[in-house]
């Protein structure tokens, strides 16, 4: 009898566990300049596009988009610290995904950037957004 109470008290006590605590998220990183998100970054789409940015420590942003059947597309620009915080003005210099914006500048806001993740906000293009993550394949960071 002793035994089954020890036994009730012993899976009494497993059962009342708790579940581990949720992962916490990463912490946000203040961003003031291109070289602070500096390096390749990828992502997907819901159309099943695939996005390669590269982002250089002076400011040069290179994306490539793969687009399925459509093939492959190339943004090159130049980024420069804009007025207000984590904003930037990119100024395309080629532009083969929309020739319209060719030479045209288009405000980018880094809306979070943890060391692993980025998202990047497009004002003025319909407000694009996209979540990057750092490329696994990349050394560069």
């Amino acid at each position: 009898m002793r035994i089954m109470r020890a036994l009730a008290v012993v899976l009494l006590a497993s059962a009342c566990g708790h579940a581990p605590p949720p992962k916490t998220a990463a912490a946000e990183r203040p961003v003031k300049t291109v070289a602070d998100v500096a390096g390749h970054w990828v992502t997907s789409d819901d159309m099943d596009w695939y996005y390669a940015l590269a982002l250089d420590p002076s400011g040069g942003l290179d994306l490539v988009i793969d687009r399925n059947k459509m093939g492959k597309c190339e943004q090159k620009g130049k980024l420069v610290a804009g007025d207000a915080p984590q904003t930037f003005l990119l100024t395309y210099e080629r532009n083969e995904c929309n020739r319209d914006f060719n030479g045209a500048s288009v405000q980018v806001k880094i809306e979070s950037f943890t060391g692993d993740s980025l998202t990047l906000a497009l004002i003025g293009t319909g407000q694009e957004r996209h979540r990057f993550t750092r490329d696994p394949k990349s050394v560069v960071q």
